[in-house]
C-alpha cells in the first residue's frame, strides 16, 4: 500500500507553503495539488487506486467544488475507504469543526497554515501509521 498526498486549496501561497512543509518534513516526497475539490475528485477517480491510500489536506472554501461538496461526493464511493482527510482551513467557525465529524473520512481539523508540528501529529493516526517508521 502506498500513500499519495493531495493538497486541495485555491490559495497558491498556501499550496506552495503546504507542499514545501510536506517535502521538507519528509512526510511525502511529491504531494499533488489541486485548486478545487472537483479537480482532486477527478484525479482520484482517474488514478489507479489499487493499493493506495490518499491523504487529502482539504480546504473548505473553494470555487467550483468546495470541501463539503467534495466530502459528499466521495463518501458513497467504494474508494472512500482509501481516503483520509484532514480539513485545513482558515475557518474558526465551531460549526465547521462539528460538521467535519459527520464524515468518517475526516481524521482532523486544523487551522491554516500547516506546520511541522501538525504534520508530525498526523504521523500518529492509525490510518497513516503503516506509512511511517517513527
Amino acid at each position: 500500500m502506498s500513500l499519495e498526498v493531495l493538497v486541495v486549496d485555491d490559495d497558491v501561497v498556501i499550496v506552495f507553503h503546504h507542499k514545501m512543509m510536506i517535502t521538507k518534513n519528509g512526510f511525502h516526497p511529491s504531494p499533488f495539488s489541486f485548486k478545487n475539490g472537483k479537480d482532486a475528485l477527478d484525479f482520484i477517480l482517474e488514478d489507479d487506486p489499487k493499493d493506495k491510500t490518499y491523504l487529502i489536506l482539504l480546504d473548505i472554501n473553494m470555487p467550483v467544488m468546495n470541501g463539503w461538496a467534495f466530502l459528499e461526493a466521495i463518501h458513497p464511493l467504494p474508494i472512500a475507504k482509501q481516503i483520509v482527510v484532514v480539513i485545513v482551513t482558515s475557518s474558526i467557525d465551531s460549526r465547521d469543526k462539528e460538521k467535519s465529524t459527520e464524515y468518517p473520512e475526516v481524521i482532523g481539523f486544523v487551522e491554516k497554515p500547516i506546520d511541522f508540528a501538525k504534520l508530525n501529529e498526523l504521523r500518529q493516526f492509525k490510518e497513516l501509521k503503516p506509512f511511517f517508521h517513527s
